[in-house]
């Protein structure tokens, strides 16, 4: 996962609930497919340095727990993959799974996402000559952005998109919880109660850091090749 840099053309795919309806297909169709059109439209030279950016939809957050055996990178990498096959089972076992560098005696924040969403993306930059620097997570890329802005105390980040909200807790620095949820901005207070409430709190957080949300590419569905036609080009 590379740092951004200003030589380098994001991506966002898209957040939106796919409404196609095409049998069979995964829940990332859709936005893949969207993608494609964005690109085309672009018409970026070729070995243009690129990064996608993934909604909190197609990802997975996890918390792993301190392990004080498990310390040197590869020992956390493993141990991060036993997390999430602990919690999600056999689910697990095809999505690719990283973690970030955590603190001493703190928490480290874990993703994963579909093996094949990942390869889709490769394949869709591969083919049109653009060199893929990063594939990351909506809620890590905001965190990079933030920096240390987060103040000492208990904030929570929040990052909007379409009709899901990524919640992470961090308490001085060290995260403390992290879900998606269904809902919209207008309903924050309510779900950050009951997140608060289900951790056993009765202080009060001191920030919310509400990051801007992407506005949605409007593309016409006639314009968006189906997911066939996408493996078809490959």
């Amino acid at each position: 996962m590379s740092r951004w840099s200003a030589d380098v053309r994001t991506f966002h795919l898209s957040a939106a609930p796919d409404s196609s309806g095409e049998a069979g297909a995964p829940a990332w169709a859709h936005a893949l497919a969207t993608l494609a059109h964005e690109l085309d439209a672009a018409a970026l030279a070729p070995k243009t340095r690129v990064a996608c950016v993934v909604p909190g939809r197609h990802v997975r957050y996890l918390l792993v727990p301190w392990n004080a055996t498990m310390q040197t990178r590869a020992a956390r990498q493993t141990f991060a993959e036993h997390c999430f096959r602990e919690t999600y089972g056999e689910l697990a076992r095809d999505w690719v799974v990283r973690a970030g560098d955590g603190g001493y005696e703190s928490a480290t924040l874990a993703c994963a996402m579909a093996a094949p969403l990942l390869d889709e993306l490769s394949r869709l930059f591969a083919t049109r000559g653009l060199a893929l620097c990063s594939v990351t997570p909506s809620l890590v890329h905001e965190l990079a952005a933030l920096g240390d802005a987060l103040p000492a105390g208990a904030s929570w980040v929040v990052v909007p998109e379409a009709d899901a909200l990524t919640l992470l807790l961090v308490e001085d620095g060290r995260p403390r919880r992290v879900c998606v949820v269904r809902g919209a901005a207008a309903q924050l207070p309510q779900l950050l109660a009951r997140e608060w409430f289900a951790l056993g709190r009765d202080d009060r957080w001191a920030r919310v850091e509400l990051r801007p949300e992407r506005a949605a590419t409007v593309v016409p569905t006639a314009s968006v090749a189906p997911v066939a036609a996408l493996a078809e080009a490959a």
